[in-house]
């Protein structure tokens, strides 16, 4: 946290060893430690220097995901007690720019999932900053106490703003309480939503729509228990609600296991009262299944795919069936293909991949990586499909070039240095295969020992 220098090698304990290093520039407006994630949870550090011509009074934005510290010349001026993801500009503080260098400082923890944030400076009017200039050069700063950068956190603009309709006369109490559900789910302030949602239940103890809000912040939480209760709450006391029927339709192996007369009945009910258009051809295909009509299945789940109201989550859930029901990969891989034509998304292209692969495309699905990477090239994923795919068929000479790729993008890497020694000895390159195996030997997490 005290050493800014790239010449220093950290001891990462169980995570091997680290060093400061310069991401790839890309058009990423949020900063993610997405290529930090072979090391699974962990801290994770990012520095930046802002070159300050004066003395002057600012304010620093943040919007972030996972447990999240910020340090201005190493005095602390956030410190987040929960990991829950915020949006864009959840804090703000007025903190003081020391002329000269300033070195911001951002300490991010998770379990496991990717950690990221947004940083901004403006000015006390709320205009962008100006008067400053980002260098990664010159790292020499002066260290400043608190009380030299005298922060303070300015309250959410729309959080004060549905505060104050709360307390004034011939508002709309309700939509004013949802709205400031809406704007503690966004800037991570889990209890409070949770503690204003459970004080306007006592006005209204039945209402399904206040318990919806209460489970979307128990998901967030992870709460189990408090989850599973409300749920079995509202499925008893309001079964009709869309909510409990969504809960039930979830429930797949339950359903399934309801008597054929219950299921169709069950499932006619949900067409009906689910107010999504691609819930038709959902319980169709489902009735179909039931009905155990391979003719029926393959005509319900051609209508239920051409449905363009169906998330993509679903098309490439339900596109799989064609390979799993019928066998027939060549389905489930013009689905996935027509998908890919019209949008980008990178659960497609894994799945895309998996299936050309297993039809002896491979080549076409080295080309879907090659063409993710000319969009993301700083992106590791990407990468390790692509370097593990050319492993895979043999082409290892032809993956040292992506894998020096990766390591540009992420030295402090574990994973494509044992990669490099790998390809290295299936090419005959055994000396120079020992000189990176010993370097992932240094560098090897707890977790692959």
């Amino acid at each position: 946290e005290n050493n800014a220098s790239d010449d220093s090698v950290f001891d990462a304990r169980s995570k091997g060893d680290a060093s400061w290093y310069k991401p790839k520039e890309n058009d990423e407006v949020y900063n993610f430690f997405s290529n930090h994630s072979e090391y699974g949870a962990g801290v994770h550090y990012a520095q930046t220097f802002v070159i300050s011509p004066k003395n002057q009074r600012i304010r620093l934005r943040l919007g972030k995901g996972g447990y999240t510290r910020i340090y201005l010349n190493d005095a602390i001026i956030h410190d987040s007690k929960n990991q829950f993801i915020t949006e864009l500009d959840a804090f703000t503080y007025e903190v003081n720019l020391q002329k000269g260098v300033n070195r911001i400082l951002v300490k991010s923890v998770t379990n496991g999932t990717v950690p990221f944030f947004i940083i901004r400076l403006e000015d006390l009017t709320g205009s962008p900053l100006k008067d400053y200039t980002i260098s990664f050069e010159n790292r020499i700063y002066e260290q400043n106490s608190i009380a030299d950068v005298d922060p303070i956190e300015i309250p959410n603009e729309f959080e004060v703003y549905f505060k104050n309709k709360l307390n004034k006369k011939n508002s709309d109490i309700n939509l004013s309480k949802f709205c400031l559900f809406k704007v503690y789910l966004r800037t991570g302030k889990l209890s409070e939503a949770i503690e204003l949602l459970k004080e306007w239940s006592k006005n209204y103890p039945n209402s399904s729509f206040i318990k919806s809000c209460l489970l979307e912040c128990y998901n967030k939480t992870g709460d189990e228990d408090a989850l599973k209760k409300l749920e079995s709450n509202i499925l008893r006391l309001d079964p009709e609600y869309y909510l409990s029927l969504m809960l039930e339709f979830e429930n797949s192996d339950e359903l399934f296991n309801l008597d054929i007369q219950e299921f169709n009945s069950k499932l006619n009910k949900m067409a009906e009262l689910i107010d999504y258009p691609f819930m038709k051809p959902t319980t169709d295909f489902f009735i179909s299944i039931r009905k155990n009509d391979r003719i029926e299945m393959r005509e319900k789940l051609d209508v239920l795919l051409s449905d363009q109201t169906l998330p993509i989550g679903l098309k490439v859930a339900f596109s799989e069936f064609y390979s799993t029901f019928f066998n027939d990969d060549i389905a489930t891989i013009d689905v996935l293909k027509n998908i890919n034509s019209s949008q980008y998304d990178w659960e497609i292209i894994i799945y895309l991949a998996y299936y050309l692969n297993k039809n002896n495309k491979t080549e076409k699905a080295i080309e879907l990586y090659l063409d993710s990477l000319e969009k993301f090239d700083y992106d590791n994923n990407i990468l390790y499909n692509l370097v593990l795919l050319l492993h895979e068929s043999g082409e290892f000479e032809r993956s040292l070039p992506y894998i020096d790729q990766a390591l540009n993008n992420f030295p402090n890497s574990y994973v494509f240095v044992k990669l490099k020694a790998d390809a290295l000895v299936q090419i005959g390159k055994k000396m120079e295969a020992i000189e990176f195996y010993n370097l992932a030997l240094n560098r090897r997490p707890f977790e692959y020992q």
